[in-house]
């Protein structure tokens, strides 16, 4: 079945070029992945809340 397999698809390989630029964007995603689970929604969620706070200071004092 492996040979089957491999004599089906061995001359659909992508370019090298490809794969490269393939295995570099799933690096950028993993990195991206470990800096939201660092910082996580708790991070997140408080920044908005500073600034949903400063807008409504600022809606105050407009009026």
């Amino acid at each position: 079945m492996k040979d089957l397999f491999k004599n089906m698809h061995l001359d659909k390989q992508p370019p090298e070029k490809l794969k490269k630029v393939v295995i570099s964007e799933l690096e950028t995603l993993k990195l991206v992945g470990e800096f939201l689970d660092l910082f996580g929604p708790t991070f997140f969620k408080a920044n908005f809340q500073l600034l949903g706070d400063c807008s409504e200071k600022l809606e105050k004092k407009k009026k």
